[in-house]
């Protein structure tokens, strides 16, 4: 996707992978769990979960020239669903104010931009020993 000679190790690596998904992800999940009156925080958990499916169904698999983005049949299949239920749900208990989408909105934008697009480019290092297997960067091995 970003059409790197070195496409096991930058401009991403297991170690921007790792921090972007467990921690800042985890917590960014858990905090919905922990404030459930905040609805804003779970309605922008759903709107970056569409995102996802978004991105790795349309966006990412066209950027990269394959027919497969990884983490599609997740955001597709998990995501989008639980999502749709957790709206309704919501919407059951009473109606979705707007003030809510106006604070999940930038929410979610921030956390896209700070939890994972920041942590890709400020720890990407052509030189990290935190590299993606062969099999895991696919074809992409020899930087096409």
């Amino acid at each position: 996707m970003f059409h790197s000679d070195q496409p096991d190790r930058y401009p991403l690596n297991t170690n921007t992978a790792l921090i972007v998904n467990v921690p800042l992800g985890y917590a960014f999940y858990a905090l919905p769990l922990a404030f459930p009156k905040k609805r804003w925080l779970g309605i922008a958990t759903v709107l970056f979960g569409f995102g996802q499916a978004v991105g790795h169904g349309l966006i990412f698999n066209r950027l990269s020239k394959d027919r497969y983005s990884p983490g599609f049949l997740a955001s597709l299949l998990l995501h989008v669903p639980i999502g749709i239920q957790y709206l309704r749900a919501l919407r059951d208990e009473g109606p979705i104010e707007s003030a809510d989408l106006r604070k999940a909105g930038p929410y979610t934008i921030a956390f896209a931009a700070g939890s994972i697009a920041a942590p890709n480019v400020l720890l990407r290092d052509k030189n990290s020993p935190y590299r993606f297997t062969p099999k895991q960067v696919g074809r992409h091995t020899s930087g096409n």
